[in-house]
């Protein structure tokens, strides 16, 4: 800063401080670019490139410049910022001050003019024109002087704001975090090492889940936490040296904090939330021993604060799955541990094997306040197993792989069931029968269970991967698909002595499952939709697959030549699940999202000329009769009031079904030339669905959509009214995507006059549908055949 006075309060060596900004500038840019190259080249470091300790090493290495750089970039641009304002703000004290320092020249001047006077002086009016200038300048000049006085209290004020800008970056925040790495015994810029960060950090943590709590203790962790939580390389040694068992002691002590008023409410919460963010973030790496054995160490230490009756502190730790999911060696390691604990033999956990699930815990504190802050049902941390077998579902080939283990299953001969053994010798086939079969997750309705199903289907190349295709993943997904189905629901028939009637879990019903778990449901289903709207929901061209079978191929375009599976179900089964995810406001909401995006796609496709346009009416209103049976009775203006966790699963499912591959739709968009065919060479399968999606926003989608719910009403919605309904839609479909020559549909909208119209062209209509002489296929039995749908699947959907 420049030795100012107060007749100069804008003197600046404005050149040096400009030169200074534009370096820290460039030294941000260039720190900025080299965080980049690092962050790409530590992604970069996949299993198929580089594995083992090395590997793991060195890419927890970069972690270290990383993440100095992310927290000294932004204290170099407050920095800047600050100069830059400064020299802005002193640039203009100066040029004010040039001003009113001219004008205390020229008032003096004109104060002190001299005259020239002849003998006797001037004459009155004169002089009383010259007291008047002078008396003006004088008050010109005291107001000059005044504006200047108050630049120089400006310009103290500019520096001190500089000053404070460049003693202490992160202002209060900063000396707060000093403080707190003094007290791990870092004082020095040499301290600052990774390993002595992590030390420290666990030994606070260790004092403070043990004995007393000290609220500045609690404070000091915090602030490292702020410092250090987002850096892998500290949270894992930090959480490592810290250890399973002191970490669950260390949740339990901040819940009673957070109960008995030892630390404001939101300050607990922030700080439970913190420990498992620097779990998540330094557990992502772990190899698959340390993760195990971190898992076990939980478990004790969740059994040793919690007892055996309850486990919300591990309900807690995996209670944010989507944002800070814990990693993914050590969820497969507690998943491990719930299925060991619940179908293993007796003594192997001190226990007699059993569910563990306990609600809330000794004081639930953490669990009550982030299920108000975060907007969900409160018994979602009832389960434990819930919440690992959600984040289990984050990792896809891990949740794939646990499911489907063909190794020997060492607790096929437990005692939990003994008079209904498990069908099968092999681990993952036992473990679908149990948790999806025979366990009871009603206590937080199913959610944990259907995540790890939906999070399975995500394999690389399977049903959801709109990048690529692997057959070997699509069977997998499934197979899988076709086999929790099987188990949540059996083979529903008329009645228990019907023919091949099989009992699935007696505990899963509309009833027992959350409006969450029922969103779930339905983005598990997703995937499957194409193949289950050819069979059973239309089966309009050959024999229907064989149920024994757990996989159909299935060509939803016809395509020939296209070896993609999916789950091979009966028409009972279809019904049955999709009354259950269709059975609640949040559940209806999603499946009508998945619905409405493959109805779109079909017609999006007849109208640029890709497909039967008899074949994807038929599809629609087959599929609109599903959909309206499956969600009959559901209040869907309650969507409204769906909770903050059940509107973004909501969200999810809404975007992401129109990246869900459709077998055939490469071949038939190819049809359309070259540059088509490039775009999807570029921009894979969501190129298509968003041409089709487009072209279904045309005349024959806008027709199905406007007109569907308005014939319903007009119709007075009964059984007859459904057909007439259907009748109208179909023709008025296929009116707008081939209209033959010489028939003129009705210039109206109203029902009556369409069914008179529809009486008269029967024949004609007809003919679009199926010209083949003798042809079964026809509008009206296309009608009775989406009302005996809605029929079906109204049933199921009321239990």
């Amino acid at each position: 800063m420049a030795n100012w006075t107060a007749e100069d309060p804008g003197r600046i060596e404005s050149g040096s401080l400009a030169t200074t900004a534009s370096g820290m500038q460039t030294t941000e840019t260039a720190l900025t670019d080299a965080a980049t190259v690092a962050l790409a080249a530590q992604q970069g470091v996949t299993a198929d490139v580089w594995t083992g300790d090395a590997a793991t090493a060195w890419t927890m290495s970069l972690s270290t410049p990383i993440g100095k750089i992310n927290a000294v970039v932004p204290e170099m641009t407050a920095v800047r910022t600050a100069i830059e304002t400064y020299t802005t703000t002193v640039d203009g004290i100066r040029s004010r001050a040039a001003t009113y320092t001219e004008l205390i020249f020229q008032a003096n001047l004109t104060a002190n003019q001299s005259y020239l006077d002849p003998a006797g002086g001037p004459d009155p009016q004169e002089q009383q024109r010259r007291d008047i200038v002078h008396q003006n300048a004088i008050s010109d000049r005291s107001s000059a002087q005044s504006s200047l006085d108050a630049l120089s209290e400006e310009r103290e004020q500019a520096d001190a704001a500089l000053a404070s800008a460049l003693s202490s970056p992160g202002g209060d925040a900063w000396d707060r975090q000093q403080a707190a790495l003094a007290a791990i015994g870092i004082t020095s810029a040499g301290d600052l090492t990774p390993t002595a960060i992590a030390q420290g950090m666990a030994e606070m943590a260790r004092e403070l889940g043990q004995g007393g709590f000290e609220t500045d203790l609690a404070a000091q962790l915090q602030s490292l936490y702020g410092l250090y939580g987002d850096d892998p390389t500290v949270m894992a040694q930090m959480n490592l040296a810290l250890g399973g068992e002191d970490l669950m002691a260390l949740i339990s002590r901040i819940d009673d904090a957070g109960a008995n008023g030892w630390l404001d409410a939101g300050a607990a919460l922030l700080l439970a939330q913190s420990v498992r963010g620097g779990l998540s973030t330094g557990s992502q790496r772990w190899t698959w021993a340390t993760g195990q054995n971190f898992a076990k160490e939980l478990w004790s230490g969740s059994a040793k604060e919690y007892g055996t009756g309850s486990w919300t502190g591990l309900a807690f730790l995996f209670g944010d799955e989507q944002d800070n999911p814990i990693g993914e060696s050590t969820a497969v390691g507690m998943a491990d541990l719930a299925d060991e604990y619940e179908r293993g033999l007796p003594g192997i956990t001190g226990e007699y094997p059993g569910p563990g699930q306990g609600i809330l815990g000794p004081d639930g504190f953490l669990a009550m306040a982030e299920a108000d802050q975060a907007g969900y049902d409160i018994n979602r941390l009832g389960d434990w197993t819930a919440r690992v077998f959600s984040t289990l579902g984050e990792y896809p080939e891990a949740a794939m792989d646990w499911l489907t283990s063909t190794r020997d299953d060492p607790y096929r001969d437990a005692p939990m069931y003994p008079d209904e053994p498990y069908a099968s010798d092999e681990l993952g086939a036992n473990r679908i029968e149990y948790w999806f079969g025979r366990r009871d997750s009603s206590i937080e309705g199913f959610e944990g269970v259907l995540a790890l199903w939906e999070g399975a289907q995500s394999i690389p190349g399977g049903p959801t991967d709109g990048n690529f295709y692997l057959p070997e993943a699509w069977d997998q997904a499934s197979t899988l698909s076709h086999d929790v189905i099987y188990r949540l629901i059996g083979e529903p028939r008329t009645s228990e002595d019907a023919a091949e009637f099989v009992a699935g879990n007696e505990h899963f019903s509309s009833d027992s499952i959350s409006e969450l778990g029922s969103v779930k449901l339905v983005q598990a289903l997703a995937p499957q939709l194409p193949g289950l709207v050819e069979h059973p929901m239309v089966a309009l061209t050959g024999d229907a697959p064989s149920t024994a079978d757990p996989t159909a191929p299935i060509n939803p375009f016809g395509i020939e030549g296209d070896p993609r599976v999916y789950a091979n179900l009966s028409p009972e089964s279809v019904a049955r699940i999709l009354g259950i995810a269709g059975s609640s406001s949040g559940g209806a909401e999603a499946l009508q999202s998945v619905v409405t995006d493959y109805q779109n796609t079909v017609l999006g496709a007849a109208e640029l000329g890709l497909y039967n346009p008899a074949d994807a009416a038929t599809r629609v209103a087959i599929l609109q009769s599903v959909l309206d049976g499956s969600t009959a009775g559901v209040d869907l203006g309650a969507a409204t009031r769906h909770d903050e966790a059940v509107e973004a699963a909501i969200g999810v499912v809404e975007t992401g079904v129109g990246m869900l591959p459709i077998p055939g739709l490469d071949k038939l968009v190819g049809t359309l030339g070259d540059a088509v065919m490039e775009k999807i060479a570029d921009e894979g399968i969501g190129y298509i669905r968003g041409q089709l999606t487009d072209a279904a926003t045309g005349a024959a989608g806008d027709t199905w959509a406007g007109s569907h719910d308005g014939l319903l009403a007009e119709l007075e919605n009964g059984g007859e009214a459904r057909v007439r309904a259907t009748q109208i839609n179909v023709a008025q479909m296929l009116m707008e995507l081939s209209p033959p020559e010489g028939l003129e549909p009705p210039a109206t909208d109203d029902a009556d006059a369409w069914w008179d119209w529809i009486q008269t062209n029967r024949d004609a209509i007809d003919d679009i549908i199926d010209p083949s002489p003798g042809s079964t296929r026809t509008l009206a039995g296309l009608s009775t055949q989406a009302s005996n749908a809605f029929d079906a699947y109204q049933v199921d959907a009321e239990g």
